[in-house]
């Protein structure tokens, strides 16, 4: 049996391999030229698929070839001074519409450049936003930490002061804890407000247990 060799173009290709199709050779008969050679120079992804401006271009061809037919022969000098006429005018039209094509492109550019500005405008404003929370968080914690360890040493003086004007030397008065619990006007019972919080009195709980004993399973 005959074999036949396949090949297959991807998307993938490396964009130096990309070729325009291959076109055939071709001939018109008579004198006009069909529409659709007119758009050889469209390919995809540059005027293809088609749309409002290649629209545009094929109206403007239909326009200039209707403005040819009606050039007249060059036979006499009135006809030549009207035929440099047209085709000056001609010309004239052509470079008014590629400047607006120009003016398109360029106002397409610049609305690309602005929205591309405001996002680029919009990423840096919430990054500044994350940022400054970020630093506000921050500056708030190291405050309140300063804070406590300043109310800490307060109440620390505060102790000393009073313990002070009171007489109490610790060196001779030692702290004696059964006093503390047998007297119930101590600020073991009645801790002063001035005073703050006094560490001593507060216990963490490591491990809990409750035990449940069924009487069942005691003379089971």
């Amino acid at each position: 049996a005959a074999t036949r060799a396949r090949g297959a173009q991807t998307d993938y290709c490396e964009s130096e391999t990309q070729t325009r199709p291959w076109t055939p050779p071709y001939t018109t008969h008579g004198r006009t030229t069909p529409e659709v050679l007119h758009l050889n120079q469209l390919t995809w992804g540059n005027g293809l698929p088609p749309g409002q401006h290649e629209v545009e271009i094929v109206e403007r061809l239909r326009m200039k070839q209707a403005w040819e037919d009606q050039l007249p022969p060059l036979d006499t000098e009135a006809n030549i001074k009207k035929r440099f006429k047209l085709i000056a005018d001609m010309e004239k039209n052509d470079w008014e519409f590629r400047e607006k094509e120009i003016q398109a492109i360029h106002d397409e550019r610049m609305k690309k450049s602005e929205q591309l500005l405001e996002q680029h405008m919009l990423f840096n404003r919430t990054r500044l936003t994350y940022k400054m929370a970020f630093l506000e968080d921050d500056f708030n914690k190291r405050k309140e930490k300063k804070l406590q360890l300043i109310n800490r040493d307060k109440e620390r003086a505060l102790r000393k002061l009073c313990m002070k004007e009171k007489g109490y030397n610790p060196k001779r008065h030692k702290m004696n804890i059964v006093d503390e619990h047998l007297h119930h006007t101590s600020e073991m019972y009645a801790p002063m407000k001035r005073f703050g919080t006094s560490f001593k009195n507060k216990h963490e709980i490591l491990a809990e247990k409750s035990i449940t004993v069924d009487e069942d399973d005691i003379y089971a």
